[in-house]
């Protein structure tokens, strides 16, 4: 339905999927990341909670020991089981409580996946321009 032209990149398509190269995660982004978590939100499926993490992220072999978890899950692209599963409730919008269409799920992830997904998010976005193409020149 999209004109041919929303299709081309301007991309050299024989090379388009290069590789993004690896993470580059250290102990004093992974100590930030910690320490700029939000002590209010729940916990997920592993039952650890963020002000755990967040009163941890002071003791440097505890940094020292999630940095390397965080470097082998980029190296061997892999993630624990734990952190693909969610604890989903159902959180009331307004109205009646009794009243199922009054209330939305939630999916309560583990805390240390978030923390994980701002190094991977970080990383990509960092490689996102070297793809895109001004075509407004």
């Amino acid at each position: 339905p999209l004109p041919e032209e929303c299709y081309s990149s301007g991309v050299d398509h024989d090379h388009q999927y290069e590789e993004c190269g690896s993470m580059d995660i250290r102990k004093e982004d992974v100590y930030a990341q910690l320490k700029k978590l939000n002590i209010y939100k729940s916990m997920g499926p592993d039952d650890i909670h963020p002000k755990l993490l967040k009163s941890l992220a002071d003791n440097p072999s505890f940094v020292k020991n999630l940095t390397l978890l965080y470097q082998k899950c980029a190296e061997e692209c892999v993630i624990p089981m734990i952190w693909k599963t969610a604890n989903v409730i159902a959180l009331q919008k307004k109205g009646s409580k009794n009243q199922a269409l009054n209330y939305r799920p939630v999916s309560l992830t583990c805390i240390l996946c978030k923390v994980y997904e701002q190094f991977v998010k970080s990383h990509v976005l960092n490689f996102v321009p070297v793809l895109c193409v001004d075509t407004t020149a």
